[in-house]
């Protein structure tokens, strides 16, 4: 399925079933049908959403969907998407929604009184609302039109895919978690102590933290909240830095004219009710993602450690490879695990030479005896 810049989608299933219908009548062969790009295949992998199907050419692998976005869509300056939460930016006003405000506001035609607002604020919001009032179409008054409006500016603020990735990052960089106990619940999660009055910085939480921070929330001891700033940036300026990166996105400046209060506060309102709650899930989902991937990190150290790990404990060892015609491969190393010597011996067929060998073996036991 593809979706066009004006919104409408084109779907591909009929071309998909007649390519499956010739592959099964004889005339295609697999290698015609699956022949996907390394680097689409990549992006399956690794960006992909699994469907439940069967693959209907091998009947095994299982079949995933991948959005991808191309031409105008693209970030600017030509830079490739590399998250999936990029991905979701772009994707997100294409995607289909639930009958929200903002969609009843556009039936009502008031998505020109949204755009009138925004692009030229030098009139007064509820007189050029009037102009918009309809009773056939539920808009009974100014303040009922300037409503809806707002509604379609906060979910126009909160779709633009690189505002989004920006204040994400922001948000990442500078906010901090903060934990506080339930009230009645000191007692019974007192293995949560430490957390009880916890905050540190999003970007230096370790993963053993994160996941003991959100298994208090699960057993609902703890209460968690992201805060986009730091607690003394917070007592100067507040959340201003995100509100003001929204509103220089949109070219909302206060210079004195009717509008500009107005569009500062769709600004606040569409950071406060959407974007910074939506930011705030993405992000809960970034910390468990690390602490998952810290996790397995440590595992893996851990079982690597284990698996070359001497068999025997912390002694000397001799190993022997046996071998014909090429000989038995003898090495010897120390407690430590470093190589003492290694040698080659014969005591086999064709070259039988087994005294030789006795002595080679003796002299290794011998450099084993300090160890």
């Amino acid at each position: 399925m593809q979706t066009s810049p004006a919104g409408g989608q084109v779907e591909y299933a009929l071309a998909r079933n007649a390519v499956v219908r010739e592959y099964r009548r004889g005339r295609l062969s697999r290698l015609d049908v699956c022949d996907a790009h390394p680097e689409l295949v990549r992006c399956a992998r690794n960006l992909g959403d699994a469907t439940g199907e069967n693959c209907p050419i091998c009947e095994d692998a299982v079949l995933v969907d991948v959005t991808f976005v191309f031409g105008a869509r693209l970030p600017s300056g030509g830079r490739c998407v590399a998250t999936k939460a990029e991905l979701e930016d772009l994707y997100l006003p294409f995607k289909p929604k639930r009958r929200s405000k903002a969609t009843i506001a556009r039936e009502a035609g008031l998505g020109p009184l949204a755009s009138a607002l925004l692009a030229d604020p030098s009139q007064a919001p509820p007189a050029r609302a009037e102009k918009f009032v309809d009773e056939a179409k539920g808009i009974r008054t100014p303040e009922e039109a300037l409503e809806g409006a707002r509604a379609i500016l906060v979910e126009q603020f909160s779709e633009k895919a690189e505002l989004i990735g920006f204040l994400r990052e922001s948000f990442w960089s500078r906010g901090r978690i903060v934990s506080k106990v339930r009230d009645g619940k000191a007692q019974e999660g007192a293995k949560f102590s430490d957390y009880f009055d916890f905050f540190e910085p999003l970007a230096k939480l370790p993963s053993h933290r994160i996941l003991a921070l959100f298994r208090g929330e699960k057993e609902e001891i703890l209460d968690l909240a992201l805060e986009p700033e730091s607690a003394a940036q917070a007592e100067i300026e507040g959340e201003a830095a995100y509100e003001r990166a929204i509103a220089a996105s949109f070219g909302v400046m206060d210079r004195g004219r009717p509008g500009d209060k107005w569009l500062a506060d769709c600004v606040r309102w569409a950071w406060r009710t959407r974007i910074k709650i939506s930011l705030s899930v993405d992000l809960r989902a970034r910390l468990w993602q690390n602490a998952e991937d810290q996790g397995v990190k440590v595992f893996a150290g851990n079982l690597r450690d284990l698996l070359l790990a001497a068999p025997a404990g912390p002694r000397a060892t001799m190993g022997l490879d046996p071998g014909f015609r090429t000989g038995v491969k003898v090495a010897v190393v120390d407690a430590t695990g470093k190589v003492v010597d290694t040698t080659v011996i014969y005591p086999h067929e064709p070259q039988r030479r087994w005294d030789e060998a006795l002595m080679a073996l003796g002299r290794l036991i011998y450099l084993l005896m300090p160890y």
